[in-house]
């Protein structure tokens, strides 16, 4: 992780660590300002944590080290627009910490798993949201692409004659749309293609 809870080799080290939790939290390189507030609430269960017990500072595996670690990781690049299920989550987290810790750690540890599973279904979520973007993009250019050869295609096959308006209708909106999904589907080399040009 970003180690944003350093290791302690004694005891007179705590508040400077104490210090670069405060600092990592705060630091707005790395997180938006909506992540940084609920973020902020670890504070003073992060600190009763490590009063309670002394690996705190010293244990990498330690839970909520590990799970403070995720939950910032998660929000480096954070945007409103398409992350309010994260925000959402680290604010359920925060809260439940704040509502449920007392002196269990193994709360922490049921959180980190908790969110865990949630924030590898958020990646999974994303990036098929991206893919779909992307193959929308494709999509809307390609059927550009093929709009453009139909009307060239047309205006070919109408140049320098004389058509009566029911035949240009036809040839215009039926001729173009069979035109137009066959060479989208099949592409302009393929013989649906040249069949509907003859």
């Amino acid at each position: 992780g970003f180690g944003f809870i350093k290791d302690a080799d004694s005891d007179n080290e705590y508040f400077v660590h104490a210090e670069d939790i405060n600092e990592f939290i705060f630091d707005e390189k790395h997180l938006a300002p909506e992540i940084i507030q609920p973020l902020a609430q670890l504070q003073i269960p992060a600190f009763k944590a490590a009063l309670l017990d002394k690996d705190f500072f010293t244990a990498k595996g330690h839970p909520l080290r590990r799970l403070l670690n995720e939950l910032a990781l998660s929000a480096v690049g954070w945007s409103s627009a398409n992350g309010e299920p994260l925000l959402r989550k680290i604010k359920a987290v925060v809260a439940t910490i704040g509502e449920q810790f007392e002196r269990d750690q193994a709360l922490f540890a049921q959180l980190l798993v908790d969110f865990t599973v949630f924030a590898g279904q958020e990646k999974r979520r994303q990036a098929l949201c991206e893919r779909r973007l992307v193959e929308a993009e494709d999509a809307k250019a390609a059927a550009e692409k093929a709009r453009k050869r139909v009307s060239v295609e047309v205006g070919l096959r109408m140049d320098g004659f004389v058509l009566s308006e029911p035949l240009r209708e036809f040839i215009g909106n039926v001729w173009f749309q069979v035109l137009f999904v066959r060479c989208l589907r099949a592409g302009n080399d393929s013989l649906p293609w040249r069949d509907a040009l003859q």
